[in-house]
């Protein structure tokens, strides 16, 4: 399963967990005690926090998360695990402004973009973009053969923070674009 960590920063907070319509088909633990949500296909899935706190959300199934709002983008906390009983059927602004997120997985995430494929969500287009509090990420272990497509710009962009990105065995062969990739970084990238 998925794992990841928000904090939310107020009583009776709705938190939007944002996908991209048709893409989606998993179950949501919200980590705060409250029934497991299944089959959820929705393109935002909206869950109320009755207390302000750290809770950890776990989702399993088919899911594309896609940030588009810096209020949940700054929620988020952690990302521990990708998981094997979940897999990931796009990329595009993944973790898009989640400023606060640290980067703790080690495993890989499960990629099936053939559901997207030819469309403009089939590219790391500002997959880690404005991620300023990671320090250091290895994605060697990443299969990325499937992303293609000219949305592939701003992957890394504005880690303001980063000094180390492995990225070492990455199959990009498919881009036709690999713009800005590495713009506003920290201290280096390697891979």
């Amino acid at each position: 399963e998925m794992i990841f960590t928000i904090t939310t920063p107020s009583d009776a907070f709705t938190f939007d967990l944002r996908s991209v319509t048709g893409f989606n088909n998993y179950d949501i633990d919200w980590g705060d005690g409250s029934a497991i949500e299944t089959g959820v296909t929705d393109a935002i899935k909206s869950h109320t926090y009755g207390t302000a706190g750290l809770y950890e959300i776990k989702i399993t199934g088919q899911v594309y998360l896609r940030q588009t709002s810096s209020i949940d983008a700054d929620c988020y906390t952690e990302f521990k695990q990708w998981g094997t009983a979940t897999t990931i059927t796009g990329v595009r602004e993944f973790f898009f402004l989640c400023q606060n997120m640290t980067y703790t997985a080690t495993d890989a995430p499960n990629f099936d973009l053939r559901i997207v494929a030819g469309n403009t969500y089939d590219g790391p287009y500002r997959l880690f973009s404005t991620c300023r509090a990671i320090t250091s990420l290895d994605l060697s272990n990443w299969d990325t053969s499937q992303w293609s497509g000219v949305t592939s710009g701003q992957t890394f962009q504005n880690m303001s923070r980063v000094t180390s990105i492995n990225i070492t065995g990455w199959d990009v062969s498919n881009l036709t674009s690999a713009a800005t990739w590495f713009s506003g970084l920290g201290n280096s990238g390697s891979g």
